[in-house]
Parts: structure tokens; sequence; C-alpha cells
């Protein structure tokens, strides 16, 4: 899923998006965190997502989906998201 900005400009691209729950989930690699500023790129575009979509971002890695309880503590994340923004 692509979202763009009041220009039309795409800001950002999501690996997972649920709009009935105005969540976006994001499998995360260490490899795309090797160059210094990556890391700094995606927080602004995390806040941008939070603040111009007002949507929640649900983060994990990969080995969290390698096992039950990893697996368990990522929905947790998702569920606690989906609250957040029945608020």
């Amino acid at each position: 899923m692509r979202f763009a900005d009041a220009d039309g400009l795409v800001r950002a691209r999501v690996d997972m998006f649920l709009p009935e729950y105005r969540t976006v989930g994001e499998a995360d690699g260490a490899g795309k965190y090797a160059d210094p500023g990556a890391l700094f790129t995606e927080k602004q575009r995390e806040g941008w997502l939070r603040d111009a979509h007002h949507l929640q971002v649900v983060r994990w890695v990969p080995p969290e989906m390698a096992n039950a309880g990893g697996r368990a503590a990522v929905v947790d994340r998702f569920h606690r998201a989906f609250v957040r923004n029945s608020r």
C-alpha cells in the first residue's frame, strides 16, 4: 500500500495495511538499516504516517515469526494498536 502527501507524492509504502483498524504492519530486517541515515529516515516516515494519516504502526522482526510465542507477541501488538485507534 502507498501513502501520498497532499501533492500526490508517495511518501511511504507499507508491508501491510488494515484500513478498518487504521493500522499498518511493517516487517523489519537489520539489513535495511545498514546505512546510518536509514533509521532516521524510517523514523520520519513512521511519524508522518501517524501524524498525516492517523495510523498505528506495528513492527516485527523475522525471528519473531519462527515460533508460536513470537507470533503471539506480534498479534498482541496488533491488538493493542487496534484498541489505541478505537479511542
